[in-house]
């Protein structure tokens, strides 16, 4: 089962890639992202920003947003594309079909976080420019166990309502 899901996962990480324009338009969303809560929000805070929970919120803020743009194109974007039952046909089990999506966009929602706290780490550091400033390592496990919880329900809300909707523009107003 897990190769299926891997198989799935890697289906959906080439699907992502294609959605609005294709790599440039995946590597510009994610340059914007980052660009507003990775740079623009730690350079106005400075070192508070390596010291608050505030990573942990905008990690999972940023986890969040990715999730819930892509789920809604899970099913019945298959389902537009005709793909669906070509899928289900296949020899892989259902629910490796359904938590490879899921997983899918669960590790795409966290690499996205834990680049936009990177990039907001490497921020602080530019602009202070005394030392290195560092996470806390309580900061770091809460924004990846926050952002995995926070996605996690949300893709597991949205996989439900996009299960029951009938086209992706349903799914999406839902």
């Amino acid at each position: 089962m897990i190769q299926d899901m891997l198989t799935v996962m890697w289906k959906e990480a080439h699907e992502f890639l294609r959605i609005g324009g294709g790599r440039r338009g995946a590597i510009f969303r994610i340059l914007l992202s980052v660009g507003l809560l990775g740079v623009l929000w730690p350079w106005m805070l400075g070192a508070e920003f390596i010291s608050s929970t505030l990573p942990v919120i905008f990690s999972a803020m940023t986890a969040t947003m990715y999730v819930s743009a892509l789920i809604p194109d899970s099913f019945p974007g298959e389902r537009e594309r005709h793909t669906l039952e070509t899928l289900l046909a296949t020899t892989l089990a259902d629910d490796a079909f359904l938590f490879g999506k899921i997983a899918a966009v669960l590790v795409y929602g966290l690499c996205t976080s834990m680049v936009m706290l990177v990039v907001g780490w490497i921020t602080v550091n530019l602009k202070l420019g005394a030392g290195l400033f560092f996470y806390e390592r309580s900061v770091v496990l809460g924004a990846i166990v926050f952002t995995l919880l926070t996605s996690g329900f949300m893709a597991s809300v949205g996989t439900i309502i996009s299960l029951r909707a009938a086209t992706v523009k349903q799914a999406n107003q839902v």
